[in-house]
Parts: structure tokens; C-alpha cells; sequence
């Protein structure tokens, strides 16, 4: 029980800390110019609304990455099956995805790429985690 808990706490940093190196590779190749508020909604919306469609490429795949990489990380950890953690870290990714698709409009390719991708990575994720016995 411990190690599956333990696994959880260690698929969502893990997704998340793949998703922020992932993104932050992405802003240096499309630095967020100066002195936006991002914070300011309607801003940044329009901010994305300017960008070109290079610039969607590492967010998606900071997305697929995060939900693959935690999927994995937390079933490996756990030494289980990885599909429990492909429901729960590709689950989280994926509605953390649709609230901020819903606060910052995002292109309707991108939005149905990542509805799509995201849970399509945990599973693959998942099939690919070791099962581990421990005595």
C-alpha cells in the first residue's frame, strides 16, 4: 500500500517536472515577450492567440512526455501494473489540460491533439512498466 502511494506522490512530480523542463526548453525557442502579466487572462490569450504554430509543438509534447514519463515513474515505483497509473497521472494531466484550455483559448488542433494525446500516453506508458514482486 505504502509503495503505491509512495509511486503516486512520485508519477505526479515526475509529470510535472517533465512538463515544466519540457516547457521551458519550448520558451527558450519562444521566449514570452516582456512585460506580460500572465496572470492577466485576456493578455495572455491574446498572446497566444499571436503565436506561430511552432510554438504549440513542445507544450503538446510536454504534455504527452509528463503523462508518459509519470505514468511510468509511479507504476515502476509502485511495482505494479502500470494501467492504475495511467488512469491517475494521465487522468490529472489530462484535466489540469482542459481547465487551462477552457481559462486560455488554444487553437481547436491543439486542444483535440491533447484531449487525445495525453490519455493515449499513459496508456502506452503503462503497458510498458515492469511488474515486480517484492517478498
Amino acid at each position: 500500500m505504502f509503495r503505491k502511494f509512495l509511486g503516486g506522490i512520485a508519477g505526479i512530480v515526475a509529470a510535472f517536472s517533465i512538463i515544466a523542463l519540457v516547457q521551458t526548453i519550448g520558451h527558450t525557442i519562444y521566449p514570452t515577450p516582456e512585460g506580460l502579466n500572465v496572470e492577466d487572462t485576456e493578455a495572455f490569450a491574446a498572446y497566444v492567440k499571436s503565436l506561430p504554430i511552432g510554438a504549440f509543438f513542445p507544450v503538446l509534447i510536454s504534455y504527452f512526455a509528463g503523462s508518459a514519463g509519470g505514468t511510468f515513474a509511479g507504476g515502476w515505483i509502485a511495482g505494479g501494473s502500470g494501467r492504475g497509473f495511467a488512469v491517475f497521472i494521465g487522468g490529472l494531466v489530462l484535466v489540469l489540460t482542459i481547465v487551462n484550455l477552457f481559462i486560455i483559448p488554444h487553437p481547436l488542433w491543439f486542444s483535440v491533439l491533447a484531449v487525445i494525446g495525453i490519455p493515449a500516453s499513459a496508456y502506452a506508458a503503462g503497458r510498458f512498466v515492469p511488474t515486480r514482486k517484492y517478498g
